[in-house]
């Protein structure tokens, strides 16, 4: 029989990427040298199809959950383990943003609030080093992280470093190890930012500015940065969120009677996807919420919001009071997925990577 060695590494990787990530996941321990032909197959996956994502995570009581969102596979059983006790800060953590199945997280605990990246599938993890300005704690929960799986060991953190006399932004690149400041407006923001209120996609970093009815496209290579007027009303959403699904920007804004939802196409032209008002997400919801919450909304409009965009397909997930659910914008099929603390929850997609050993060190 032939050795691993003698075959042909491109026929095999072709073979390997063939397979269910959950085997990839498996095989992957075997030597190093299948984990480095196993990196490259899942690399090579990667630029072929999109992985959908699995599930939700979400934060109930002080601990994070997690919700499958796909029922017909079991592609991904016994990959995931919500515990983060993995991370050298422990478990006590706040997840930041999540993206193709990286978790950017900051410890709810310590003297210095510090930045870290972990792959909950392959349990590894970095630490950020410490931006170029001291912030506030606040400001760094505000953070975005940019991660493409068809580039597998590059990935961008972007901080804000000051939101009232300017917009300022600091960007960390895994290629050089370092921090860049940069500015994406001149002018002090009215309003705070929120959750939801960034998304980096397209190649670029979109920030939702409510008052101003824009949004902000910069590019955080070149510093270039173009308005884009927000669709629909002149008057400010209860709730509105931005975020990627599809590789395309989203727009979602409930303004107590309505929620709609736009997709970003040619970086200025918005296109309406769906259409809802109190009456017929009762009417979509199909028994899954009850007369007495149907009333609580009618009543209180903010109790129900936009909180994330499946990244790999055309849904929405609304929140009802402490319910989660999906919104497909196409057949607007409505599906409860689970119950909250709050309203922070985060698509998670599997993913091999553990290039994190490749950062060079700022020092």
């Amino acid at each position: 029989m032939a050795s691993l060695e003698n075959i042909n590494q491109d026929i095999l990787i072709e073979v390997l990427s063939k397979l269910p990530i959950k085997n990839l996941f498996q095989l992957r321990c075997v030597s190093k040298h299948w984990h480095d032909l196993l990196f490259q197959a899942s690399r090579k996956l990667a630029t072929t199809t999109t992985l959908p994502a699995s599930g939700l995570l979400y934060h109930q009581n002080s601990d994070y959950s997690y919700a499958r969102l796909l029922d017909d596979t079991d592609d991904y059983d016994g990959l995931f383990d919500i515990d983060l006790g993995f991370m050298p800060c422990g478990s006590d953590l706040r997840i930041l943003d999540s993206r193709n199945g990286l978790l950017l997280c900051l410890p709810k605990t310590g003297p210095q609030p510090t930045l870290h990246l972990c792959n909950p599938m392959t349990k590894t993890w970095f630490t950020l080093p410490k931006p170029p300005k001291e912030t506030h704690p606040t400001t760094l929960t505000m953070a975005v992280l940019a991660f493409d799986p068809r580039r597998p060991r590059y990935f961008q953190v972007i901080h804000y470093t000051n939101l009232s006399s300017t917009l300022d932004v600091a960007v960390f690149n895994s290629g050089t190890g370092r921090w860049v400041e940069k500015r994406v407006l001149d002018e002090p923001q009215p309003q705070p930012l929120m959750f939801r209120h960034s998304v980096f996609a397209d190649g670029a970093l979109h920030v939702l500015l409510p008052p101003r009815r824009h949004v902000v496209r910069f590019d955080v290579e070149t510093g270039e940065r173009w308005m884009i007027g927000l669709p629909g009303s002149e008057s400010v959403g209860l709730e509105e969120i931005l975020g990627e699904s599809e590789g395309r920007v989203h727009y979602a804004n409930h303004d107590g009677r309505e929620l709609t939802v736009w997709v970003l196409k040619e970086r200025s032209e918005w296109v309406e996807r769906l259409r809802i008002d109190v009456e017929g997400f009762g009417d979509l919801s199909c028994g899954l919420l009850s007369l007495d919450l149907m009333n609580m909304v009618r009543v209180f409009p903010m109790k129900m919001t936009p909180v994330a965009f499946h990244p790999s397909s055309g849904v929405v997930f609304v929140g009802v009071m402490d319910v989660v659910f999906s919104v497909d914008l196409v057949s607007r099929r409505m599906k409860a997925v689970c119950r909250v603390g709050t309203h922070c929850v985060f698509p998670f997609s599997p993913c091999l990577f553990d290039g994190f050993g490749d950062v060079p060190s700022s020092d």
